[in-house]
């Protein structure tokens, strides 16, 4: 819990100083919106992200690093979907 509040203030923050030194949004419900978007980033996308790499990171500890093998087939000019 006390990470996950770690991160909002740090998004938070991180916002308002860009916006303070960038003033690249001009009306308080972009900067809202923008804040909103920086507490929804902490809750299922964060955590999808790490699933993806604790994901990767096992397949590349069992040497699976490599993309595999397609077979290839030839076009037709007469197939049709």
């Amino acid at each position: 819990m006390l990470i996950l509040l770690a991160c909002l203030l740090a998004g938070c923050a991180a916002d308002r100083n860009e916006e303070n030194t960038f003033r690249k949004y001009p009306r308080i419900s972009q900067i809202m919106k923008l804040f909103l978007y920086a507490i929804l980033d902490n809750f299922g996308y964060r955590q999808l992200n790490t699933i993806y790499k604790v994901e990767a990171m096992a397949g590349y500890r069992k040497n699976k690093s490599s993309w595999g093998s397609i077979q290839r087939r030839t076009f037709s000019a007469g197939e049709k979907k």
